[in-house]
């Protein structure tokens, strides 16, 4: 059963997706399916995708045919002169993929990922995201990771409140979740979710002419997570 899956999927052209642990491959028929009829714009173009990039461009190619062939012709005239496309490719020319971006600060954030907090931060706000959207996100991850985190602490299995939480097929939050987990317990967490209702009050005080400032005042509390994270105490 096994080896006819893999032909299967080396036939409709390499759609073998990567959930968690990479010695475990499995595929999903819709995305199966969706990457062999809109991928074909990206191999007509002479372009490989690598395994990151196409996991994040895949979920958002929707049930609109007709849009998501335009989404990928715009990837591959973006990624045009390139070998590979990347990640940050899908990134920038995907139209959905301001939530990955979104995604990616507040989950660096919590994980205790300082560096990259910084650097996902700058892309989120070089797309155009407002520091608000991200205080906002913040808030909602809070409240599903005290949840989690009580859960836990009331007994409920690790793994069971990890895949609750960010399912197999979230495979690229997965990791920064289990993270999370680990390191906060519900307490701490109540004490963040202090930290970011007054960031978002601040946020939204700064309007107008001051609404520049509000990008410190989110990028300082992002920042302050992680530190908390990397610390557990």
């Amino acid at each position: 059963m096994r080896l006819k899956l893999r032909k299967a999927q080396a036939e409709a052209g390499d759609i073998v997706l990567l959930y968690g642990d990479e010695s475990e491959a499995l595929t999903h028929p819709y995305l199966a399916r969706a990457w062999g009829t809109r991928g074909a714009e990206l191999r007509g173009a002479g372009l490989a995708i690598a395994a990151d990039a196409r996991a994040a461009l895949l979920p958002l190619l929707g049930g609109d045919r007709r849009a998501s062939r335009s989404e990928v012709r715009k990837l591959a005239l973006y990624a045009r002169g390139k070998e590979t496309v990347e990640l940050d490719d899908v990134l920038a020319a995907v139209a959905d993929a301001s939530a990955l971006v979104i995604d990616g600060v507040i989950d660096a954030a919590f994980a205790g990922r300082t560096a990259e907090v910084a650097v996902q931060f700058a892309k989120a706000r070089a797309a155009g995201t407002p520091p608000g959207r991200l205080v906002t996100t913040a808030l909602a991850r809070v409240g599903e990771l005290h949840r989690g985190r009580l859960a836990i602490e009331a007994g409920t299995p690790f793994g069971a409140v990890a895949e609750e939480i960010a399912p197999r097929t979230q495979f690229r939050r997965r990791p920064a979740t289990e993270a999370a987990l680990k390191a906060w317990t519900a307490s701490r967490l109540e004490r963040v979710m202090a930290e970011l209702a007054a960031a978002a009050l601040d946020s939204r005080r700064l309007s107008g002419s001051a609404a520049a400032l509000a990008e410190p005042v989110v990028s300082r509390v992002l920042m302050m997570i992680a530190i908390s994270a990397r610390r557990k105490s």
